[in-house]
């Protein structure tokens, strides 16, 4: 699975497909950190959602869990922090990495789901822009 850019969306989004009950779906995300995207949380047959955010790791379009509902802001966070860890992002498949891995990974979502009670999420329009 893989991204595309699409000349008709503004330069901070792409095109995800993005994997869903038994197959993928193509959804416009916006691209956070080097390999994550923030997508509109999708039901299980690939209807946008009314309401939600989800992370999604691009080159695979699987879904970063997060609890609850993030803002985009706090998800954005959380891609920053996977994207500094020594991970090779772009060739990561489900169930590849081993157990060191997994525990920096597992030690960042721990950080940030602690760090995240704190956070007070403002909506686009609180910061002068558009919502979503």
């Amino acid at each position: 699975m893989t991204s595309t850019d699409t000349p008709d969306l503004p330069q901070d989004q792409i095109l995800v497909w993005v994997s869903c009950g038994e197959g993928t779906v193509s959804v416009t995300g916006r691209l956070v950190a080097r390999h994550f995207a923030v997508t509109p949380k999708l039901t299980a047959d690939g209807t946008i959602r009314p309401f939600g955010l989800n992370l999604i790791h691009v080159p695979t379009g699987l879904r970063i869990p997060a609890l609850g509902f993030p803002c985009r802001d706090q998800l954005r966070e959380l891609a920053e922090k996977l994207a500094m860890l020594p991970i090779d992002w772009a060739a990561a498949e489900p169930g590849t990495f081993g157990p060191n891995k997994r525990q920096l990974i597992d030690q960042t979502m721990d950080s940030w789901e602690r760090g995240r009670r704190h956070h007070v999420c403002k909506t686009e329009a609180d910061k002068g822009g558009e919502q979503r």
